[in-house]
Parts: C-alpha cells; sequence; structure tokens
C-alpha cells in the first residue's frame, strides 16, 4: 500500500508540475497538496521529498504574487533541508538566496 500512495503522490507532483507550466497555479496547488498529504502521511514530516514539494508549493504562490504565502512555503523547504542536508550542500544557498529575493519583492530588506 506504500508503494501505491508514494506512486499516486508522484503522479499528483507531475500533473501539479505540468499545470505550472501551462501557467494554471491554482490547479498546480490542488495536486500539490494531493501529494503533499499523502506525502506526510507515508514519509513524515522531516523527508527530503516534502523538501520538494513545499518548493514548488512556493513558486506556484510566488508566481501568483501571493508573496507571504510563498515564504511561508520556501520557509519550510529550507527548515528541512537544513535538518536533513549536509552543511555544504549547495542547494541549501539556493533556498536562502530565494527567499532573499522573495523578501526584497515584499520590501522587507532587513530579512532579505
Amino acid at each position: 500500500m506504500e508503494m501505491i500512495n508514494r506512486l499516486v503522490a508522484e503522479s499528483s507532483n507531475n500533473m501539479a508540475l505540468a499545470c505550472s507550466g501551462k501557467g494554471e497555479m491554482d490547479r498546480a496547488l490542488e495536486f500539490h497538496n494531493k501529494s503533499l498529504a499523502i506525502k506526510l502521511k507515508v514519509l513524515g514530516v522531516n523527508h527530503p521529498d516534502l523538501a520538494t514539494t513545499y518548493h514548488n508549493m512556493a513558486g506556484a504562490y510566488d508566481h501568483k504574487g501571493e508573496l507571504d504565502i510563498a515564504l511561508e512555503y520556501y520557509d519550510k523547504s529550507v527548515t528541512i533541508k537544513l535538518r536533513v542536508k549536509d552543511e555544504n550542500d549547495p542547494h541549501k544557498a539556493d533556498f536562502n538566496d530565494i527567499m532573499a529575493i522573495v523578501y526584497k519583492t515584499e520590501g522587507e530588506l532587513d530579512r532579505a
């Protein structure tokens, strides 16, 4: 059953990415939420796959101009990455750079 759930979560994620590519952010977020719910149930709250899902969701919210929500999801993604990845992982810097850009866009230069 776990394998089936993971496949459904991955399919939902792929559908979300396809919708994002078409500019259909609301529909993408529906699929991301389905994927996220399954991953939380099957993988737990600290699994690296969740960081990727949160990051993708943040991107969709960012694209919609909902920067406060985007920051919330970028932060969740970075928090998991910091917990589970090596301190020298170059992707952590990428996530922090993205958050800084969003903060700058929001006019929160001190946080950026």
